[in-house]
């Protein structure tokens, strides 16, 4: 009789969910689910026949469970992972492994102490059309490969599926936008199929589509030792988006799209014809072979095999998939794309980790979330300065109170630490022409008016009542004329 694989889960409200009820459904060979943790216990009542936790050292108990499912908030990945393999308990993490190539250095390091195992959610690997093209790779069917492009834009998403969680779309919480939370799939894939490049420049825009802080359009570079080329595209503002991955070898053209692959597969190499051929523009004949893959309805099949095959792995029966310490290389593509893109200059890898570390923790001194001086309200009133930033759309504002009108610059810029030179959407108010020039001078846009104004200068129409003692401006300082 085959042994039975006790699995636990924590987090509960969202991907935690899938992976419970496909133990539920016995979708998994020798799998069981025995435990749920989660923070609400309110879940508890979607799984009545399962033991529940609210405190993970109740959850972590050894004798309870023999696989943790970590499908919490990203940030709390790690510290998670720890407390299970201190109490000897395998782990899955959900991707990314964590948020920075620090942190996942850090964790493997830590691993490495211990005898109990840990995977990673990087299902993508499981289609079998990956598996196909990375078979054709190894095997050097395509020959030399010169180009790859993957235009990723089918994760369409709203500002309601933001707006949900506090957490997600914001440095702090997630980390990132697009690239970590979506496509850091594809991005596992890429480095699983073409290697890790030497260099990457990007092209991203923050807040693009949506009213997030973080990256929601994103083209990127990446340069091989090779000369190998790829260009990675990926948004979550386009509709309806498609997902299709060009590869360009010496033997011709192979496209991954709607899971099918596609080779023109060239009769001769592009190099040897190009030596040889005593034509002036005619090209090299190819053959078209295709390659289908079943339909499968099952949308979560990929997270299926992926806890089936660690089921398997822990039996003794197969090897990983993905082992759980090459979740970092993903991450550091990642977050080579975001510095290259924030810092606007080419990246070279291996990434600096501690560069990374501080520009991230740069983005989340200046971002909106769990910030108590910021309150999205258009209806604070009976303070003698304020000083409103981030998209003039948000109408966001700080309500402090400054009396020392030199301070209160100064405590902004403490407060937020930014670099008033490349953070342009930041406006000071203040009737003292003295402390405008100030706060000019620090690289604030000003405007000068009371803030008593009646809504009378909104220059955004925020539909705010008459009356309202908030001034709502424009980053653009041609449109603060009016109110000055």
């Amino acid at each position: 009789m085959n042994k039975i694989i006790r699995y636990g889960i924590i987090g509960i409200g969202g991907m935690g969910a899938n992976h419970a009820n496909l133990l539920l459904e016995n979708k998994i060979e020798n799998g069981r689910l025995e435990a749920i943790c989660d923070t609400n216990d309110t879940f508890s009542k979607n799984f009545p026949n399962i033991s529940f936790y609210k405190k993970t050292e109740d959850f972590f108990d050894k004798n309870l469970i023999d696989v943790a499912i970590i499908s919490t908030p990203h940030r709390s990945h790690i510290e998670l992972g720890k407390q299970a393999l201190k109490n000897n308990i395998n782990i899955i993490i959900e991707k990314p492994l964590a948020v920075t190539k620090m942190q996942c250095r850090e964790f493997i390091e830590f691993a490495k102490k211990y005898d109990a195992k840990f995977g990673i959610m990087l299902n993508q690997r499981t289609n079998p059309a990956f598996k196909k093209l990375k078979k054709m790779i190894m095997n050097q069917e395509l020959g030399e490969i010169h180009r790859y492009q993957w235009t990723i834009t089918d994760w369409f998403r709203t500002d309601y599926y933001y707006n949900i969680s506090d957490w997600r779309a914001t440095w702090k919480g997630e980390g990132g936008g697009v690239l970590m939370n979506q496509s850091i799939h594809q991005l596992d894939l890429c480095q699983w199929l073409f290697g890790m490049p030497n260099s990457i420049i990007t092209d991203m825009r923050l807040g693009h589509f949506h009213n997030i802080e973080v990256e929601d359009e994103v083209t990127s570079i990446l340069k091989y030792q090779d000369g190998l080329k790829g260009i990675f595209t990926t948004t979550t503002g386009e509709a309806p988006g498609v997902n299709r991955l060009e590869i360009a070898s010496e033997y011709g053209l192979v496209i991954y799209e709607d899971n099918c692959l596609t080779w023109k597969k060239l009769k001769e190499s592009t190099s040897n014809y190009i030596k040889n051929s005593k034509t002036l523009f005619e090209k090299p004949s190819f053959e078209v072979l295709k390659f289908d893959f079943p339909h499968e309805d099952d949308q979560h099949i990929e997270h299926n095999r992926i806890l089936q095959n660690f089921t398997n792995f822990l039996l003794g029966k197969e090897d990983l998939f993905v082992p759980g310490d090459q979740g970092i290389n993903s991450v550091e593509l990642i977050n080579a794309m975001i510095l290259s893109g924030l810092n606007k200059k080419e990246i070279v890898l291996p990434l600096s980790e501690e560069e990374y570390e501080n520009k991230l923790e740069k983005m989340i001194g200046k971002n909106l979330y769990d910030t108590p001086m910021l309150q999205n309200s258009c209806t604070a009133q009976g303070f003698n300065y304020k000083m409103c930033y981030g998209n003039p759309t948000d109408h966001v504002c700080c309500n402090t109170e400054y009396t020392d009108k030199t301070r209160m610059y100064l405590n902004i810029m403490n407060h937020l630490d930014i670099d008033p030179v490349d953070y342009g959407n930041s406006i000071v108010f203040d009737d003292d022409q003295s402390n405008l020039e100030t706060a000019r001078g620090l690289g604030f846009k000003t405007c000068q008016a009371s803030l008593n104004c009646g809504g009378s200068y909104c220059t955004q129409g925020c539909g705010i009542p008459m009356g309202c003692s908030q001034l709502v401006t424009s980053t653009d300082e041609d449109d603060l004329v009016g109110v000055v």
